[in-house]
């Protein structure tokens, strides 16, 4: 920008020319083409959308004019500076509006330190809302940190019960299988035992048979024996009822009667070895069968003893296992009630704090909402402002030319007057010495 000089000399005789011929004029005569050097095209002034919601704190310069003289003003003069973006537009404005009083300045100035005001008054809102929800974030991690804790030690715990359950289980079936296999065992042994005495009875009742198979025989050779001994004692009869008739058969009935006494002597000698022998065998029959059903029924009972001891053991084992295992799931309960009492807890606070959150946020959408209306409007506000200081710059750059095409004729009018003066000095001067 270059502020528009106008001759030195003769300044005050000029204005008072310009005031005498012109007087206040407004309207711009038709110039010549070369006294000024104006674009045709027109000054635009463009504005740009702002990227962030904030205004800006820089104020504009007020226009400013110069009160010595009404025709000093701050004008471009070259045709580039009236076809210049926003910003230089914006300083040209501000450079030819810079007065004291500045009107046009007051509604944005009055407008900017509202929403300064309105942004003081809420910034310490919003960065009370932003530290609760911060807390409650904060304590919605917690709690979500203490939920995970809780239900990995339930977890664990339902781990522990499982593991307790398998090791009882583990226990209680290696226990029944030595329990089966030690009775498997006893069954075994019992069978054996019970084998063993049935082939000892057997072999005795064997024994006996046999036993009594010879003294059948020996009863039949007794029988016989005696059927003999009354068929001799016949024969002897009738021998001795017949007479001596032979001396050799009496003989013979002699040695048979002799040798039928020996076979009955015999015969007795060996019943009665036979006889004892029976009763001894008996005997040790029956001591063997008596030691045999003593260890039996002691084994029995040692067995069945050893049965209940850990029968008994076992019950112990059971109760206590369900003892621990009610304890345990007692444990669990508790824990389920105070982490469904956490959940609830935990629910009801993430709801209000959604809650929370969702009116902060339709809060938030409202002031945002609010700041864009504002915004547009200010917005608004300036673009009819940039217009009007728009045409202002028009009628300054119409009063411009007016001024350069008066500047122009006033220029015209001096030399004129001046010649005039120059040619009536010249004659008063031809008059001085034609006089003389």
């Amino acid at each position: 920008m270059a502020d528009l000089d106008f001759p030195d000399e003769e300044e005050g005789t000029n204005e008072g020319i310009v005031s005498s011929l012109f007087g206040p004029r407004t309207a711009a005569r038709r110039r010549p083409a070369s006294a000024t050097n104006l674009p045709a095209r027109k000054p635009t002034v463009s504005f740009q959308e702002p990227s962030k919601p904030a205004t800006s704190d820089v104020r504009r310069p007020a226009p400013s004019f110069d009160s010595s003289s009404p025709l000093s003003l701050s004008v471009p003069s070259r045709p580039a500076a009236l076809s210049s973006t926003a910003p230089s537009s914006s300083r040209t404005l501000d450079d030819l509006f810079s007065t004291a009083t500045k009107p046009p300045e007051e509604r944005p100035r009055t407008a900017s330190r509202r929403r300064e005001n309105v942004e003081e008054e809420r910034a310490p809102q919003k960065d009370h809302q932003r530290e609760e929800i911060e807390s409650l974030k904060k304590e919605l991690s917690t709690l979500r940190y203490e939920r995970e804790q809780d239900q990995q030690l339930i977890n664990e715990l339902r781990r522990t019960n499982e593991n307790l359950r398998e090791d009882h289980e583990k226990e209680l079936s290696s226990l029944r299988k030595e329990f089966k296999a030690e009775i498997s065992d006893m069954q075994e042994k019992y069978e054996g035992q019970l084998r063993e005495v049935r082939s000892n009875i057997e072999d005795d009742i064997d024994v006996v048979k046999n036993v009594k198979r010879q003294e059948d025989q020996l009863v039949s050779v007794q029988s016989r024996l005696e059927n003999l001994d009354y068929t001799l004692s016949s024969l002897k009869d009738t021998i001795n009822a017949f007479g001596n008739y032979n001396e050799p058969v009496n003989r013979v009935v002699d040695l048979a009667e002799k040798q039928i006494e020996d076979g009955m002597a015999l015969l007795r000698t060996e019943k009665a070895e036979f006889q004892a022998k029976k009763e001894k065998i008996l005997e040790t029959l029956e001591r063997e069968i008596e030691k045999m059903t003593e260890t039996y029924y002691k084994e029995i009972a040692e067995g069945r003893q050893w049965i209940l001891n850990e029968r008994v053991k076992l019950e112990a084992e059971r109760e206590a296992f369900k003892e621990e295992q009610q304890e345990i799931l007692s444990q669990i309960e508790e824990r389920k009630m105070a982490l469904d009492k956490l959940r609830t807890d935990f629910v009801s606070k993430e709801h209000d704090l959604l809650v929370r959150v969702v009116n902060e946020r339709h809060q938030l959408d409202e002031e945002r909402r609010m700041f864009e209306r504002q915004r547009h409007a200010d917005i608004n506000r300036m673009r009819a402002e940039a217009e009007h200081l728009e045409k202002c710059f028009l009628e300054v750059q119409r009063s411009h030319q007016a001024l350069q095409a008066t500047q122009f004729e006033v220029e015209l009018e001096r030399r004129k007057v001046a010649e005039l003066y120059e040619e009536r000095l010249k004659k008063e001067v031809e008059g001085f010495e034609r006089w003389r």
